[in-house]
């Protein structure tokens, strides 16, 4: 994550604000850069979801121990 003032270089070249550098899962080398206006903030019921999910997966794994 990274921040560029609207008079610096960076900005004039990729824009300024907040940019981003996102790999697409934990398990992936390939990153993408992305700038704050690209990307669209989750809701509260996707963030539920997907804690539910890592959740149970994490219970399933200890259960198995």
């Amino acid at each position: 994550m990274s921040y560029y003032p609207a008079n610096c270089q960076l900005a004039h070249k990729y824009g300024y604000g907040w940019h981003y550098a996102l790999m697409q899962h934990k398990h992936s080398s390939e990153v993408q850069h992305y700038s704050d206006e690209q990307l669209q903030a989750l809701s509260i019921e996707e963030i539920k979801s997907q804690l539910q999910t890592e959740i149970e997966l994490h219970q399933l794994q200890v259960m198995m121990l």
